[in-house]
């Protein structure tokens, strides 16, 4: 991304997403895992990967215009089995490579990478009180997806296993009884030099905060610190009376580690924990260089349950419906909402903070992208299947997946331009 976008740009994007990961790069060959009937070979360039870097699917040996269908298959940490599937038609060489040939029939159709993965369903379909389905992994278990391709009465078989923790990232937890804060710390492998690094909010569900997140920015080589402020030990049980001071006994512990660059530490929050990342960003600008805001409030919100107050500041309640100012915020601004966003309308939001940006001359990059067809849920993994049943919370599929996709890309390309 680097710092290339103007003051208070407005971007309406159209992603394409990456399928689910692979390390590393190199030729195709037959991977472990692979095998094959007929003339058939399903190839990648790495089978056994990180779940947030992209790999290379492709299918060989068909004839020239035949038409092939390729399903994906998982089991999740709940044993429930999903699957996925779509139709292809090879190219002049006999080749489908996923990246390039679009799906015409199946769970997904179009050009997409990921379209196999983030379009699994469910077997069998979730209860009618279910209020979402997710694939469910955590960062210890790897988990597999088995692709098969058949046409005519030929076979290929691949699976794809997918890591969360990389080699080399450590994770250490935080308490308050020990450290005035809850939190889950990620350090990437040693470099030479300190790195930018995030400190990560998560919304109205409480608990840790976005762990996946912060596990894919200390792949990619950035500090990440994700803060429990409700919901977890030590911490308010409700989303109420929540002391911003709070969070800066966090943001200082992460200036203090030898990995980070202080100057340069970021905080971004995902839904109501946006109000705190904006209000973090413009009352201690000494402690972060910016924010980033995803399906975010430009106002501040009551507490939850209804309560007079969300969040305090020097042991005053912050008013619900009060305009979250900008004017000291002291680095870039980015903050993504998609169009259909049902929850609340953080479409609307994220150009107001852009445009109370400009007003203020902030002289650092900042820009709202908002991304069609899609909802709240635009901080997922875009890798894994995500559906929404009785609460509605906007987008399709293919739109989230989307939205997804290029938040995640967005965020460690926000922290590279910071160290280059």
């Amino acid at each position: 991304m680097g710092n290339r976008f103007g003051p208070g740009a407005i971007a309406t994007a159209a992603v394409v997403c990456v399928l689910v990961a692979a390390c590393g790069g190199g030729k195709h060959g037959t991977p472990q895992g692979a095998k094959t009937t007929g003339r058939l070979l399903l190839t990648a360039d790495a089978a056994t990967g990180p779940a947030f870097d992209p790999v290379d699917v492709r299918l060989t040996g068909l004839k020239a215009g035949a038409a092939v269908t390729i399903t994906s298959d998982a089991v999740d940490l709940r044993k429930v089995r999903w699957h996925g599937s779509g139709r292809y038609q090879a190219d002049a060489s006999g080749v489908v490579d996923l990246a390039k040939q679009a799906s015409t029939a199946g769970t997904y159709t179009g050009v997409d990478e990921t379209g196999l993965m983030w379009s699994m369903d469910p077997d069998p379909e979730p209860a009618a009180n279910t209020a979402l389905t997710i694939f469910d992994t955590d960062s210890s278990s790897p988990y597999s997806i088995t692709l098969t391709a058949t046409a005519d009465k030929a076979s290929a078989t691949l699976t794809l296993t997918r890591i969360w923790r990389v080699p080399g990232v450590t994770e250490k937890m935080l308490t308050v009884a020990a450290d005035g804060f809850a939190g889950e710390l990620f350090l990437p492998p040693p470099t030479a030099d300190p790195r930018p690094a995030m400190m990560l909010l998560g919304g109205s569900e409480g608990g840790p905060g976005p762990i996946d997140l912060a596990e894919m920015l200390a792949a990619k080589g950035y500090p990440a610190l994700c803060v429990g402020y409700f919901g977890v030990p030590g911490t308010p049980a409700a989303l109420q009376n929540i002391p911003l001071e709070y969070f800066t006994k966090a943001a200082q512990y992460l200036a203090d580690q030898p990995a980070v660059d202080r100057a340069h530490i970021i905080v971004t929050g995902i839904s109501r924990g946006t109000e705190a990342a904006l209000l973090l960003a413009q009352n201690y600008p000494h402690l972060f260089h910016g924010a980033v805001v995803i399906a975010p409030s430009s106002v501040v919100n009551d507490g939850l349950p209804r309560s007079p107050f969300a969040w305090t500041l020097h042991g005053e309640g912050l008013p619900q419906g009060l305009a979250i100012p900008v004017d000291k915020i002291s680095g870039p601004v980015l903050a993504f909402a998609g169009d259909d966003d049902q929850l609340w309308a953080s479409y609307l939001s994220a150009p107001k903070i852009a445009e109370e940006l400009d007003a203020a001359h902030n002289p650092f990059p900042h820009k709202a992208v908002i991304y069609p067809n899609a909802g709240h849920f635009i901080s997922a993994d875009p890798s894994l299947p995500l559906l929404f049943h009785h609460i509605k919370f906007g987008g399709t599929r293919p739109g989230n997946a989307a939205g997804q996709a290029d938040v995640w890309n967005q965020l460690p390309g926000l922290l590279k331009s910071l160290s280059s």
